[in-house]
């Protein structure tokens, strides 16, 4: 589950109301999940129902969507193809779709989620601010509303860590600086120290033909984003440097080691450090030094924030 997405693809959005229910078939059963998987299902659960299924063909093609109507009238949409990660691409189709009218298929049976340990995850969620903030403050937010905050602390508080971020979309100078002061108020606030970052990023995400004006804008190449990132180095405590990658999962993250390699967690970032947050100004790059500098930020999204936290 990788490539799956712990949002709401927008494709389904439409199909939100109070007589619809929409439920996710799993093929088999969830297995061991990973911690990351786990908190896939544990966000996409506020919006779908997960149920089983041990019939999942007809005439060898895969059934991909079931349609119950209200009437009870029932269609499956079936097409030659492998079963799609859940994310933003989901229903790209290359082969033909067919429609198939009340297929008599077994009634799906609920599935539950694994339980999990309370003592090695946690979670917390950003929803309304008011007014405007400053660019270091999501740490305090996100802070503010750790659950079981001194269970977790107690796990970090004084030790030193080497810090990876993933997250495919972290290409603007916008996204680069909140990360980088995420990360640096984050250790002050719960204590502990960083000694590294790496930073984590594809060559061939970079897609963009027209160099960045406003500090919103991505970045044309992974050397200009590199080139950038290096000058900040002098302005926080922790070295920095970025590590090329074939391929980044779906999911964005904090990775944190311990340097005697004791403790291990991630912080999950559902969608990504930027996700939901502009300049409160329409800043042009070429306004801010490449220093620790402070800006207002907004949060433009109505949706909740959610980071989730796990230690291996």
């Amino acid at each position: 589950y990788a490539d799956w997405s712990s949002r709401m693809p927008t494709f389904f959005k439409k199909f939100v109301d109070e007589e619809t229910t929409m439920n996710l078939i799993i093929d088999g059963d969830f297995g061991n999940l990973s911690n990351d998987d786990l908190m896939t299902f544990i966000s996409l659960q506020n919006d779908f129902n997960f149920k089983k299924s041990t019939q999942n063909k007809i005439c060898d093609f895969p059934i991909h969507t079931l349609i119950e109507l209200n009437n009870n009238q029932k269609f499956a949409y079936i097409f030659d193809e492998p079963y799609m990660p859940f994310n933003e691409d989901w229903g790209t189709v290359k082969n033909n779709i067919y429609k198939v009218s009340n297929p008599e298929i077994d009634a799906y049976e609920r599935l539950k989620l694994p339980a999990f340990n309370d003592f090695l995850m946690f979670n917390s969620e950003i929803d309304g601010i008011n007014g405007h903030i400053d660019s270091n403050q999501i740490a305090n937010l996100f802070f503010d509303n750790i659950t079981n905050k001194k269970t977790f602390l107690d796990k970090i508080k004084n030790r030193e860590f080497k810090v990876s971020y993933s997250d495919r979309y972290n290409q603007s100078e916008f996204s680069m600086r909140l990360m980088l002061q995420f990360l640096n108020r984050l250790k002050q606030l719960c204590e502990f120290s960083v000694n590294n970052l790496t930073v984590c990023l594809v060559k061939n995400y970079f897609r963009t033909n027209n160099h960045p004006y406003f500090l919103i804008d991505n970045y044309t190449s992974l050397d200009d984003y590199n080139d950038d990132l290096m000058k900040f180095e002098s302005a926080f405590d922790f070295s920095i440097q970025l590590e090329e990658k074939n391929i980044l999962p779906h999911n964005r993250f904090f990775d944190f080691i311990s340097t005697d390699e004791k403790v291990k967690f991630k912080i999950r970032i559902d969608a990504g450090i930027a996700y939901g947050f502009k300049p409160v100004k329409r800043i042009i790059s070429q306004d801010l030094n490449l220093e620790n500098e402070i800006f207002k930020i907004r949060k433009d999204r109505d949706e909740k924030l959610i980071y989730t936290i796990s230690f291996d």
